[in-house]
């Protein structure tokens, strides 16, 4: 099947994360540097990253993944 000059665009914008406004779990865990699922569900469990639920989905909104990351790398700094 042949793509599409429009079908590949779309494709490309569609896996261009910064233009993602919330991360499924699964993406998140990629972009977190491959943490597991449990540890994602544990920091959301924690309140340290909020998390919105969408029907059966829950999702991360692009801050709150960026506000987890800065408080993340604020610890590693404050322990050195």
């Amino acid at each position: 099947m042949a793509l599409k000059k429009n079908d590949i665009g779309r494709r490309a914008k569609a896996n261009d994360d910064s233009e993602q406004i919330a991360y499924s779990i699964p993406k998140f865990q990629v972009l977190a540097g491959d943490l597991s699922r449990t540890t994602v569900y544990r920091e959301i469990r924690d309140g340290e990253l909020k998390s919105v639920k969408v029907g059966r989905r829950r999702i991360i909104p692009r801050d709150a993944a960026l506000d987890w990351l800065r408080r993340k790398l604020n610890l590693e700094t404050e322990r050195q």
